[in-house]
């Protein structure tokens, strides 16, 4: 008797079955071209789809006759049963054996659909000799690399390596055009133009005055960038449209250039990290979709996680916590999308090739600290990193706390509504550009301002800030100097972010914890520099970004403080499940309102 009831087959009820099923039995689920897996293993033989496609009935030929022999054995009965009895069997006791004989339908058959099977008379012997076999189907895999290489076939690992090479030489390209346009720009505004019009031509008093001339012009050239050229992404958008669709579209990428390297060459607080890994996630989102012709979502995400992943790499010079940062970003607690894990590295690595052997650069540490990394520490130190990490999570809820009524007072003023836009931005870029007329050390976004703070050297050492001593030759020589450039580095991020300027705050928020870290060790003068300063920086930005792991990597390489990894990794825990609670959308996404 056919078991078409309602139109479904025997193996669809077997589907219907095992899908609520809790035990530990094998599952069987039916695929978009009619054949069948389980979880033990792929179907899709060409034999199996001829034998178990949609419109099969309950197998009654050649081998597969003990299919229905089984079944009447266990009902104990050869009378005729219903469909429903039938299929009720079927998802029974006898499930196992089913789903095991098909199992070994699709192990013995070969390419060309041939089967080698020979099977045996009874249902005991079925079973005795499945146990054994199934182990083999579960160290198999469908297919090989030589067969997937040669079919492209996607999402496999040959298709990645292929796409990452492609994604790496186009971000890690791309990545090099930035970096030299930045570099270009910073020494056009803040070293050329002054010696040529500036020094020896103005009164030495009238010097203070280039911070607002460039820092205003600046700002209101990323206004009418926004406005004539189109809205730009941030972070916030991106990770959005990575959840929702898999890749950030393209119209983002040109404008948030435009806007963020304007905003960088006006000396503020935000920084070039966010802007390269929305612009090259969406290079490797269009490259997905265009050139690779990549329609499923899961997979356009991956690629557009590996450019993401890329282009932090290549910044940072540390593809492992370049990738995991593009990973945890995604997600409040954890790495989301950890599956794409080796595929970002890989990625990472190629772009920070391509990217720092076009741009010269080698890959090595930044900045440092003392004369010689801090020799290795007792276990102590991982309760004191612990200790440094949760006063970092202070300062990150006292800057959450204080942003929210920043961003109150613009609404008091109306200067959220769209048509205030560049009131907007007149009132942020005066926040910054006061702050940084009187502590030049809040100028840029702190990546090479960083060496100059975590070693309290003088303002002359700043390399882009003219006139360096600002009004009051302001300097980290005591507590409440280092104090005060932690505190204003973070209102001048916060006066960034709310007149809607672009760009990223990981090393804004590195700075500020630089800068508290001098403030601990002015008070506690036995706490080693690179401890005090590296945890309270890790402390701060796990607390904002939720990236426990990326963030100690990265501090400790570019630091070039290896044997601080214990303590900054326990900070980083810390200021994470301190904060666990405390919602990043008030810092971000807000903005959007």
């Amino acid at each position: 008797m056919s078991t078409q009831k309602e139109k479904k087959s025997w193996a669809d009820n077997i589907v219907d079955k095992s899908s609520n099923n809790g035990d530990e039995t094998p599952q069987l689920r039916k695929l978009s071209d009619g054949s069948y897996e389980t979880s033990m293993g792929d179907l899709s033989e060409p034999l199996l789809r001829t034998k178990f496609n949609e419109q099969s009935e309950l197998p009654q030929d050649g081998q597969n006759s003990l299919l229905q022999n089984n079944i009447k054995e266990g009902s104990g009965k050869k009378q005729e049963h219903s469909d429903e009895d039938k299929d009720n069997q079927i998802s029974g006791g006898l499930k196992e054996k089913i789903v095991s004989f098909i199992v070994i339908r699709a192990e013995e058959t070969d390419m060309n659909g041939d089967s080698s099977l020979s099977t045996p008379d009874n249902a005991m012997s079925v079973q005795k000799d499945l146990t054994i076999r199934r182990k083999k189907v579960l160290r198999r895999t469908p297919t090989t690399f030589w067969e997937d290489a040669l079919k492209f076939k996607d999402g496999s690992i040959p298709q990645s390596i292929i796409v990452a090479i492609v994604i790496g030489v186009a971000c890690g390209t791309f990545g090099f055009i930035y970096y030299k346009t930045l570099e270009w720009g910073l020494d056009f505004f803040w070293r050329t133009l002054p010696e040529k019009i500036v020094v020896d031509k103005w009164s030495e008093w009238a010097y203070i005055f280039w911070i607002p001339l460039v820092g205003m012009m600046c700002s209101l050239a990323v206004f009418y960038t926004i406005k004539y050229i189109g809205e730009p992404g941030d972070m916030p958008i991106t990770v959005k449209y990575i959840h929702e669709k898999g890749y950030l579209d393209m119209k983002y990428a040109f404008p948030m250039c435009i806007a963020s390297l304007l905003f960088m060459f006006a000396g503020g607080s935000l920084g070039p990290e966010a802007p390269l890994g929305g612009i090259c996630a969406s290079i490797a989102g269009w490259i997905s979709r265009k050139v690779f012709k990549q329609t499923d979502r899961n997979i356009i995400r991956k690629h557009t996680l590996m450019g993401m992943a890329g282009a932090l790499a290549g910044f940072f010079g540390s593809p492992i916590g370049g990738s995991f940062f593009a990973l945890e970003i995604q997600s409040r607690l954890g790495v989301e999308y950890f599956e794409h894990t080796i595929e970002a590295i890989f990625c990472g690595q190629i772009t920070m090739a391509v990217f720092r052997g076009l741009a010269g650069l080698d890959v090595a540490p930044l900045w440092k600290i003392t004369d010689t990394p801090v020799s290795p520490g007792g276990s102590i130190y991982v309760l004191i990193g612990a200790l440094l990490g949760l006063f970092g999570a202070f300062i990150a809820y006292f800057f959450k706390v204080f942003h929210k009524h920043v961003m109150l007072l613009f609404v008091k003023l109306n200067l959220l509504k769209p048509e205030n836009r560049l009131k907007r931005a007149v009132v942020g870029a005066t926040g910054f550009i006061i702050i940084g007329m009187f502590i030049p050390y809040t100028l840029f976004w702190g990546e090479n301002e960083l060496q100059t703070i975590l070693t309290n050297g003088p303002p002359q050492e700043l390399p882009y800030a003219f006139p360096a001593k600002g009004l009051i030759d302001f300097k980290m020589d005591s507590a409440l100097n280092c104090f005060l450039v932690g505190f204003l580095k973070l209102v001048s991020i916060s006066f960034c972010l709310a007149a809607d300027f672009r760009g990223g705050f990981i090393f804004p928020f590195f700075l500020a914890g630089g800068a508290f870290g001098q403030f601990i060790h002015f008070l506690f003068p036995l706490l080693p520099v690179p401890y005090a300063c590296l945890c309270i920086a890790a402390g701060i930005n796990v607390a904002i970004t939720r990236t426990a792991v990326a963030t100690p990597i990265i501090l400790t390489f570019l630091a070039n403080e290896p044997n601080t990894i214990s303590a900054t990794s326990s900070a980083s825990i810390v200021a994470l499940l301190a904060t666990s609670y405390m919602v990043r959308k008030d810092m971000l996404l807000e903005l959007k309102n």
